[in-house]
C-alpha cells in the first residue's frame, strides 16, 4: 500500500471509519445508483442484520481507537525523529 501510495516506509497507517445512520446509508446506497449496491437494496433487511446491525460499527470503532492510540503513542516517543500531521 505505501509504494502505491508513494509513501515513506515508516509512515504510520491509519484506519478511519466514517459512519451514517442506517437510513441514510440506503438513501445513499440509492442515489448513487452503483451496481455494487443492487444486490444490498434488493434484500436491505438482509443486508442490515448480517453486515449493518453485525456488530461491525463497534469492532470499526475499536480499530480505530487503538490505531489512534498507537499513532499518538509514536508521535509522542523519543525515537521517533519527526511527527506528520494525519
Amino acid at each position: 500500500m505505501r509504494q502505491h501510495a508513494e509513501a515513506e516506509a515508516d509512515l504510520p497507517v491509519v484506519t478511519v471509519w466514517i459512519d451514517s445512520p442506517t437510513e441514510q446509508i440506503r438513501q445513499r446506497m440509492i442515489a448513487r445508483g452503483s451496481a455494487r449496491d443492487a444486490p444490498k437494496l434488493a434484500d436491505w433487511l438482509g443486508y442490515r442484520s448480517e453486515v449493518l446491525d453485525s456488530g461491525v460499527r463497534e469492532l470499526a470503532h475499536t480499530v480505530c481507537e487503538r490505531s489512534a492510540s498507537w499513532v499518538d503513542s509514536r508521535s509522542q516517543s523519543p525515537d521517533v525523529g519527526s511527527t506528520r500531521s494525519l
